[in-house]
């Protein structure tokens, strides 16, 4: 690796031989060039390693797990293969627009200790146009979280997909994903992170989703389900002390198992929210909709409610 590299890009993947190209060609169209790209192959079964391997450019490598373990591991076996002051994560469904490395650099150079990483707006694929990014309204921490603990454990709206680049000496300081999560590691791992660090928005839309794909781990409820009972038992102390934990969890972890189709898990949070009287109006009504419904039925549903206001 040259001296001159300041960002390793990490690019996890598996069984994506038909579109892999297209997120590495995004970080080679980058208009900042002092970048690493490491495309993570974890144990694919078609040609993904093969097609990858193909793309010709002395910065990209090209690295196989030992055995298929998931994003979290494919994610941790770059981090701890890179070199870099800066790291960014790429999922391999995903691209950046040309100048996501050029801000995100220019941003997390601006911060000081306190900062660990930074995310970006996130856009849809298939309404990309590349030009100048877009300003646009990205989540910021509201300030009445931001005298807690650990923060984002009471809201967070940032994730692996969401344009990150980490400072290394976060990982460092903090630890690498949890590789028994096969979903939400990033929100375990930045809940984590907020006990030391804070993260800085660029309001750009740098990143942009494939939203059409059917295995997104974001609609893989059964996988989310079991990911936020692993984070509710990591954060039990701070949440057992606090009603809007209690009640933001229970509720979340609720829904999620009606999503999964987990009517008996789903009841044991509705107990634990009734018994210690936080079940409100809107939580009865969730809880008989997903004992009645169809699993079909309540998503739909809950969907819809969800977008009120």
């Amino acid at each position: 690796m040259g001296t001159t590299e300041l960002i390793t890009v990490i690019i996890p993947v598996y069984n994506r031989e038909n579109i892999i190209k297209r997120s590495v060609e995004s970080v080679i169209r980058q208009s900042f060039k002092q970048w690493k790209l490491l495309v993570i192959d974890d144990c694919s079964t078609d040609e993904t390693f093969a097609v990858a391997s193909s793309i010709s450019d002395p910065r990209i490598q090209v690295l196989k797990t030992r055995k298929n373990s998931g994003a979290a591991a494919a994610r941790n076996a770059g981090i701890q293969h890179a070199v870099t002051p800066y790291i960014s994560l790429l999922d391999s469904d995903d691209m950046y627009h040309p100048d996501f490395l050029k801000y995100s650099i220019q941003a997390i150079e601006s911060t000081n200790d306190s900062y660990g990483f930074t995310y970006t707006g996130v856009g849809d694929i298939e309404a990309y146009k590349e030009g100048e990014p877009v300003s646009r309204s990205v989540w910021t921490l509201p300030d009445r979280f931001s005298k807690f603990k650990k923060p984002y454990l009471y809201q967070l709206q940032v994730g692996t997909a969401a344009g990150i680049t980490i400072k290394k000496e976060a990982f460092d300081k903090i630890g690498l994903f949890d590789e028994s999560l096969r979903a939400a590691e990033d929100t375990d791992w930045f809940i984590r992170a907020s006990e030391f660090y804070q993260g800085l928005p660029i309001h750009k839309n740098l990143i942009f989703k494939d939203n059409n794909l059917s295995d997104r781990l974001t609609i893989n409820y059964s996988k989310n389900a079991f990911a936020y009972k692993v984070i509710m038992a990591k954060q039990s102390q701070e949440i057992q002390n606090s009603v809007f934990l209690m009640t933001r969890w229970y509720y979340k972890s609720m829904w999620l198992n009606f999503y999964s189709g987990n009517k008996k898990e789903a009841t044991l949070d509705y107990k634990v929210l009734k018994a210690h009287k936080l079940a409100d109006l809107k939580i009865v009504l969730t809880y008989f909709s997903g004992v009645i419904l169809s699993r079909a039925l309540f998503i739909k549903l809950h969907k819809k409610l969800a977008k009120l206001k």
